[in-house]
């Protein structure tokens, strides 16, 4: 049985009923691969570990003792295939965190099920290898093994000094995240976008929000208390939509997407929620911002955190803080997706740079320019200000509830070498 995948279509297996009918033996899954040099997040659907070798029919995987240890061999054979060790990582944000190990070996059976594999697809066999130019054809990749079925409980271990943790879709189908059973995970995660800028980008979602995660590939969470995170994967959560790369949004009562774009491409992307029950500070809610290779957009948190997701009640006529740092010299333009705010309360951009303020609208775009100019791009160039009170007070997402009730939390819990402890709602005197 071979599951083909082209560019328009790839093959699944669906729901298994409540009989039990599954299918048992050697399946081979193929993925369609359009032409682009770009890492890839892969994950494999298969019940047992099986070799990176499986791939090196298909694309060229490099790394150290090159064909002596199944890789193509270059001048320097350095790796271009890792997987992530929860137990070595930490919590920085850029692409060489030490959680990623580089895969030394791509015959023996390493690869995990559930395992999230960071691998970069060149083109098709012999391309990329010189350094020259080249356009990347398309690839279609194959896997055999015996697939998994049934419902599957995975067990995400956090390390001492993260609490990044990753996860593999664990079957032949796309799956969505909206509806799987977390215990102990965050209420975000991120993905890994090969289309998003020019190499590729992490963009940050909401498990609240719809998102059909493609099959063999995976995600980033974090673990943010306790040592370890479970996952529930149940045959219903399969499904038969389209994967997306677009967010599809539940309803909300006070939120703001910001987009970073071009003409013809997407860079990067925001969320801001506003709910009483998030603090200005980072907290369990947010997503910290991943660096990306092209172009980074992001909000500042009360002590300073690049968040992706930034979920803070509302304060009228405090500022948020928008950090936008660009690798490259272009016109770029900030548009508004999604502005959904009460009745009362308004939004502005300001920026900085130009001394400029405009009222955020859905659907509006900004055009500007990132220079040579330091000042043009940082930490600061733009602001959001925030003016008027929702006329509707009663709203928990108004941020205005009259509760006076101190709250703390640790972050991570427990620690190793550092632990941030973040309050707030505290008059007078107290003791933590």
């Amino acid at each position: 049985l071979v599951l083909k995948s082209n560019s328009t279509r790839t093959a699944r297996i669906g729901s298994g009923n409540s009989g039990g009918n599954y299918i048992d033996g050697n399946v081979s899954v193929e993925r369609y691969i359009p032409g682009r040099r770009a890492f890839r997040f892969m994950s494999h659907p298969f019940s047992v570990a099986i070799a990176l070798s499986q791939l090196t029919d298909d694309i060229d995987i490099t790394g150290q003792g090159g064909t002596t240890n199944g890789f193509t061999a270059v001048p320097v054979n350095a790796a271009s295939a890792f997987w992530f060790d929860a137990t070595t990582a930490d919590n920085s944000t850029y692409g060489d965190n030490p959680g990623w190990k580089e895969y030394t070996n791509a015959y023996p059976a390493h690869w995990d099920p559930y395992e999230m594999a960071r691998i970069l697809v060149r083109g098709s066999k012999g391309q990329g290898l010189t350094g020259n130019t080249y356009t990347a054809n398309p690839v279609t990749i194959d896997m055999t093994g015996v697939p998994a079925h049934g419902d599957k409980l995975v067990g995400l271990d956090k390390g001492n000094s993260s609490y990044f943790v990753i996860c593999g879709n664990p079957f032949a189908s796309p799956i969505d995240l909206n509806k799987v059973v977390r215990t102990n995970i965050a209420s975000t995660f991120i993905v890994w976008d090969p289309y998003q800028g020019v190499r590729g980008g992490y963009t940050s979602r909401q498990f609240s929000s719809t998102y059909i995660l493609p099959a063999y590939s995976g995600f980033v969470t974090a673990v943010y208390s306790g040592n370890k995170g479970f996952i529930d994967f149940r045959e219903s959560h399969k499904s038969g939509s389209t994967p997306a790369a677009v967010l599809k949004t539940t309803s909300q009562d006070f939120r703001v997407e910001l987009n970073i774009e071009d003409s013809t491409v997407f860079w990067d992307r925001l969320i801001i929620d506003f709910d009483s029950t998030g603090m200005t500070v980072q907290d369990t809610f947010d997503m910290v911002k991943l660096n990306n290779p092209d172009v980074d957009f992001y909000t500042l948190s009360g002590d300073d955190q690049p968040l992706s997701i930034d979920v803070r009640p509302y304060q009228d006529s405090n500022t948020i803080t928008l950090g936008f740092m660009p690798y490259l010299e272009q016109k770029f333009v900030l548009k508004v997706p999604v502005l959904a705010v009460p009745a009362g309360v308004k939004l502005y951009l300001f920026d900085k740079f130009l001394n400029h303020t405009e009222e955020l609208k859905e659907g509006m775009e900004y055009w500007f320019d990132a220079t040579a100019d330091s000042n043009s791009f940082g930490h600061d160039r733009f602001f959001i200000n925030m003016t008027g009170k929702p006329v509707d007070t009663t709203t928990n997402v108004s941020g205005l509830s009259n509760s006076k009730t101190a709250r703390m939390q640790l972050i991570p819990n427990p620690a190793q070498n550092a632990v941030k402890i973040s309050f707030d709602k505290v008059e007078g005197a107290a003791t933590v």
